[in-house]
């Protein structure tokens, strides 16, 4: 049998099969067992917690799909005098990982709990299923973007909304002339 590669914090990717993007997992505090071969903390089973570990997967096309079960209750509770409304933060990932991971490798425990393998996965509640993968290449439409992309393209937005606001207020309001 082979050498097992173990799954690292911050170093090795997983994508959801629903997301739009891959991720890193994360751990707030790790269990005391570095890998070699990245010099990060190892994963066990027990890392599957949303936002401690799951930073999400981008937009979930699960989610937003009509024939979901969950999907169907909210449009019911969103009927409004028979005009539908959607609200668009349904479609961020929000992963529901109640359960531990799963195919781990149960020979090495690390806290309680067997390690993640590239063959381990995570179950969503929504029905995706969470498996590690290839890191995003440069280009890649599933590439997660850093802290300071997200902050950038958001100042961008902001900037290009201000920008057509005061274009309109000048075709509404034309300048007045103040005469002393």
């Amino acid at each position: 049998m082979g050498t097992k590669e173990y799954m690292t914090m911050m170093s090795d990717y997983t994508k959801c099969q629903y997301g739009s993007m891959k991720n890193q997992i994360n751990m707030i505090n790790d269990h005391g067992v570095l890998s070699r071969k990245t010099g990060k903390a190892v994963l066990n089973a027990n890392d599957h917690k949303w936002q401690d570990n799951i930073l999400g997967y981008g937009m979930c096309s699960a989610f937003c799909d009509d024939n979901n079960k969950l999907t169907k209750m909210i449009n019911s509770a969103q009927q409004n005098e028979n005009r539908f409304v959607r609200p668009r933060v349904k479609c961020v990932c929000h992963a529901q990982t109640e359960e531990a991971w799963r195919n781990v490798y149960k020979h090495f425990v690390i806290e309680g709990a067997p390690v993640l393998t590239k063959d381990s996965f995570l179950e969503c509640k929504f029905g995706g299923i969470i498996r590690f993968c290839a890191p995003p290449k440069p280009g890649d439409t599933d590439a997660p973007q850093t802290v300071g992309e997200q902050v950038t393209n958001n100042i961008m937005e902001k900037l290009d909304s201000l920008q057509k606001k005061r274009e309109a207020i000048k075709i509404v309001l034309p300048r007045k002339k103040f005469v002393k």
